[in-house]
């Protein structure tokens, strides 16, 4: 039930993208399954606007499947994943929605940008140390800082080559 409900939640969020880049009138390349959902390489978007709007969708689409089923007792798991799901997209670190976001409204200003993503990472990483050593908790939370950071890390290369 664990699998199909997570599985249910990143179809829905990238079903939000998928009609947003079909609004922006925008060609699907290709796509590919990566740690982070689906990952859609597409032509470019014509505006700041419509980059904004393609972010903002999977969360947004996340968000109403928690409304829309957060109080059956059937659909509980697939709620709670949904919200968390679409809660954590918006977070202003590389290869997240949130990203793309700040990223449209924050155009013109790139070092702010960078250091509101380099905040915010490192505040995920403190707090996944906090719950794993402090707490004695799961290793989860840094973890995925960690991968996130690599993923940053992997991007800003890719970028300046």
């Amino acid at each position: 039930m664990l699998f199909f409900s997570f599985l249910s939640a990143i179809l829905l969020h990238e079903c939000g993208h998928l009609i947003g880049l079909l609004w922006a009138g925008a060609k699907i390349v290709s796509y590919r399954l990566s740690p982070f959902g689906i990952t859609v390489t597409h032509t470019h978007l014509a505006s700041r606007r419509h980059l904004f709007t393609v972010a903002a969708l999977g969360p947004l689409f996340s968000l109403i499947g928690y409304i829309a089923t957060h109080h059956s007792d059937s659909f509980q798991m697939f709620s709670l994943i949904s919200l968390l799901l679409g809660s954590f997209n918006l977070l202003p670190i590389p290869s997240l929605d949130g990203e793309k976001m700040m990223k449209a409204l924050l155009f013109s200003c790139p070092r702010l940008r960078k250091l509101v993503s380099a905040l915010a990472l490192f505040l995920l990483w403190l707090v996944g140390c906090y719950v794993f050593w402090i707490l004695d908790g799961s290793p989860s939370l840094f973890l995925l800082a960690l991968t996130l950071f690599c993923e940053a890390y992997r991007q800003k290369t890719i970028d300046n080559s």
